[in-house]
């Protein structure tokens, strides 16, 4: 009844179970292998038993199973309608506090859903918390209005005098607007009169100090020129005091002696001619020193008012109109001082000739 390959298994220590069918009738076998002490397969045991003990069990389990299911079934149903009835009771009305604390009932108990727990309770918990919400808004509403009534009476109040001040209140800011702009504008033309004068003054600056620079070389030579009119005026008075020597020694002569006389007057009275041109001089200098302050007083001002450089220009041309006339009369009476008499080499009057001589080179 084994094949060789259920022999194969049972000796591979593989415990098998099939189906056999013996003359029309089925039995469960299995194949159980004996092993000995060595630990070696001795044997096999061929179990078979008829399923029908099996199935009859099985179906008496399946029927317990099937009972069982519906009596649970039927109970949970039971159980579910009188749960769901209290539970859809308890929310109808929760739904219906809600509808009437939605329509400004503030009045409703929650203690008892409260006592409930569960999702009930939280629910109730829930709607006192939303109660007491709308209890402060209706109380800030109130009071929301009672302020909106009240600068609604201020306003009226108010509202016959706010219509003038509103017409002069824009009239005032249209008003200070086109200040501003005109102060704006002002302010543009000041910069750019300042920056032009800026310019000017500094145009200015630059030709005063070279009209300074120019007038302290003028001074200069001035001062050089009276040094040189001073030594002649030196010279002439030492010319003076020889030629009143020779008149001194002439009036011992006769017409030669006069004629040496006549020519010391005439020195003498180019030499009073060179003093009062060395007090001209003098006062030129004077003037000059006086010029060359007054320059640089008027360069300062100048910088500061940004006068016209027209304005100070002709001041230097003044002095200059009176040295020319006192310059010629010098030179005429240097001239006139030195148109002496001569007399020949052998003459007995050629020392009046030798004395007149260091006067005029002098001069």
């Amino acid at each position: 009844m084994l094949t060789p390959d259920a022999v194969k298994v049972a000796e591979g220590d593989q415990k098998t179970a099939r189906e056999l069918e013996i003359t029309g009738q089925s039995y469960a076998a299995r194949i159980i292998p004996v092993a000995d002490f060595a630990g070696n397969t001795a044997g096999l045991v061929h179990v078979m038993v008829p399923p029908s003990a099996y199935l009859a069990i099985a179906g008496q389990m399946r029927l317990l199973a099937i009972g069982g299911g519906a009596v649970a079934l039927l109970a949970g149903l039971g159980f579910a309608v009188v749960f769901s009835g209290q539970i859809s009771k308890t929310l109808l009305r929760m739904i219906a506090k809600m509808r009437r604390l939605a329509g400004g009932d503030l009045d409703l108990d929650f203690q008892s859903d409260r006592r409930i727990g569960g999702e009930v309770g939280q629910m109730a918990e829930a709607l006192v918390h939303f109660r007491e919400s709308i209890a402060e808004e209706l109380v800030l509403k109130r009071e929301r209005d009672a302020a909106a009534a009240h600068q609604k009476a201020v306003v009226d109040i108010l509202a016959e005098g706010y219509d003038a001040l509103r017409r002069d209140y824009n009239a005032t800011v249209a008003s200070l607007a086109e200040l501003i702009a005109d102060i704006s504008d002002a302010a543009q033309t000041i910069n750019a009169s300042v920056a032009a004068i800026n310019g000017s003054a500094h145009e200015l600056s630059q030709r005063t100090e070279n009209a300074a620079a120019t007038l302290q070389e003028t001074a200069a030579a001035l001062q050089d020129l009276t040094t040189s009119i001073s030594a002649t005026a030196e010279g002439a008075r030492g010319a003076d005091a020889i030629s009143r020597d020779a008149i001194g020694k002439a009036r011992s002569g006769s017409q030669m002696l006069g004629e040496t006389v006549r020519a010391m007057g005439e020195i003498d009275a180019s030499a009073g001619e060179i003093a009062r041109i060395i007090h001209v001089i003098d006062d030129i200098a004077f003037q000059t020193n006086l010029l060359a302050l007054n320059a640089g007083v008027e360069a300062a001002r100048a910088a500061t008012l940004a006068w016209s450089p027209r304005k100070c220009a002709p001041l230097p041309s003044a002095p200059a109109r009176r040295w020319a006339p006192s310059s010629r009369r010098s030179r005429g009476s240097q001239s006139g001082s030195a148109r002496l008499p001569s007399w020949p080499a052998n003459s007995r009057w050629g020392w009046a000739r030798s004395t007149s001589r260091p006067a005029s080179s002098t001069t």
